[in-house]
């Protein structure tokens, strides 16, 4: 998408999720992604420079299947965080989707920090 006069008022927004060719919702993606504080950095790095070059107003991420796993969770927050302060600082707009039955408990319940 080319920004135009027409469209240059309107939010768009780059939609990033964990489907792969050969699997939907894949967790497997998220723990390579995610593996460490530096690849979570890198990837949220490489999300908001792709919003950049295409000229989004803000990153969606809808990443799903990890409700379940503490560990992608953990993983998760770290990069939200540093996506969050690349947003942020890039000046797009930050969305994260959250499946229905996500828990909303505090991290401290559910012993995630």
């Amino acid at each position: 998408m080319r920004t135009t006069a027409k469209t240059s008022k309107i939010k768009r927004y780059m939609t990033v999720f964990n489907d792969t060719r050969t699997a939907d919702k894949s967790t497997d993606l998220l723990e390579t992604l995610l593996a460490s504080k530096s690849k979570a950095d890198k990837h949220a790095k490489e999300v908001v420079a792709l919003a950049e070059k295409y000229n989004f107003t803000g990153v969606e991420i809808d990443y799903e299947q990890i409700r379940d796993n503490l560990s992608i969770w953990k993983k998760f927050l770290v990069f939200e965080k540093a996506l969050y302060a690349r947003t942020k600082k890039a000046g797009l707009d930050l969305r994260i989707v959250l499946e229905p039955s996500t828990p909303v408990t505090s991290p401290r319940d559910r012993n995630v920090s």
